[in-house]
């Protein structure tokens, strides 16, 4: 559904401007699915996805798993737009 969305405004020049936001979306809703509650995600602006961790201890041993995190992201919304992966301590 979000492909028929993006396909539709990206042909109209009207809503052009709503294509960003909508991209971040589908990034933060994909990254969501994916953290399976280990994180929860605070924005996606730039190629840098912010995930948001419980405490430091989190966030460290999610560290290792950023390039897996970005692959899978990247794999499932079929675009390589995340780049990079901060971690916020709620």
């Amino acid at each position: 559904m979000m492909d028929k969305i993006s396909g539709f405004l990206s042909h109209n020049s009207k809503y052009q401007r709503l294509s960003g936001p909508l991209r971040a979306a589908q990034v933060c809703d994909t990254a969501r699915e994916l953290g399976l509650n280990r994180f929860g995600v605070a924005s996606f602006k730039d190629g840098l996805l912010t995930l948001t961790v419980e405490n430091s201890m989190a966030g460290a041993n999610l560290q290792m798993e950023i390039p897996e995190i970005i692959q899978s992201v990247n794999t499932k919304i079929g675009q390589e737009l995340v780049k990079k992966i901060r971690f916020k301590i709620q």
